[in-house]
């Protein structure tokens, strides 16, 4: 019995098809597509650390060297709750990434965080590449 599996483009491999993975790749051809931005400044899965904890984020969108937009995924039954928000603020602080999105394909939280303040204010869209100074 085979799992289907789906291709990642940033990856560049064939990757086990789960709830997760749809998502995150939905995410992907969204920014690819939609949005346009290059592949060369996207990151997927990769492990970052907090504290002495090892972390692994779904995907980074980079402006120059700077991380500029994290994005959160999960799979389309589990809800966007206040856990899912934390963990994307503690991945946002290590990285320094000014926007995030949490999103599960259903529902979507879109946010900047001002740099000086740190406060965080909802927004409608991602911000549109090519990317200026925020």
């Amino acid at each position: 019995m085979s799992q289907e599996k789906l291709y990642d483009p940033i990856r560049k491999k064939w990757i086990i098809s789960t709830p997760e993975e749809l998502v995150r790749q939905k995410v992907l051809s969204h920014l690819l597509y939609d949005l346009k931005i290059p592949r060369s400044i996207i990151s997927v899965e990769k492990e970052i650390k907090f504290n002495a904890l090892k972390k692994r984020y779904d995907v980074v969108v980079y402006n120059g060297t700077q991380a500029f937009i994290l994005i959160e995924c999960k799979a389309a039954h589990i809800s966007l709750s206040e856990d899912f928000f934390y963990q994307a603020l503690q991945y946002t602080s290590i990285l320094k990434a000014p926007y995030f999105m949490l999103t599960n394909s259903i529902q979507a939280f879109l946010a900047k965080i001002d740099p000086i303040t740190g406060q965080i204010n909802s927004i409608p869209t991602l911000p549109s590449y090519p990317f200026s100074s925020y």
